[in-house]
């Protein structure tokens, strides 16, 4: 089996996130009272999927502005671990934040 380059999971990254897009039919609710739950996305991550149509919102103030639907990340770190073997999408979610993880940690 070839190994991946980062570059490739990154591709994979890309594919992924743009499939669960497609498959989240439900409209977005990210802002204002009830919003649904959202993540903010670490800088590798941002860099990663710049230029991928990804519905967010944007709330001015301190810290990350950006907010993105989380059924999306996690609907496609899903799809990763299952064609990967494990999840370059990991979350920590005391911060409501989606990063990308090396294999290894």
């Amino acid at each position: 089996m070839k190994t991946l380059t980062d570059k490739d999971i990154n591709a994979e990254i890309r594919s992924a996130i743009s499939s669960a897009i497609e498959e989240e039919t439900e409209p977005f609710n990210l802002s204002g009272r009830g919003h649904e739950p959202r993540v903010t996305l670490c800088l590798r991550l941002a860099a990663i999927i710049r230029g991928v149509e990804i519905p967010c919102v944007y709330i001015s103030g301190y810290g990350a502005n950006c907010h993105y639907p989380e059924r999306v990340f996690r609907r496609a770190a899903k799809t990763l671990k299952r064609k990967l073997g494990w999840e370059p999408i990991q979350f920590l979610s005391w911060e409501s934040k989606a990063y990308r993880a090396d294999r290894d940690s």
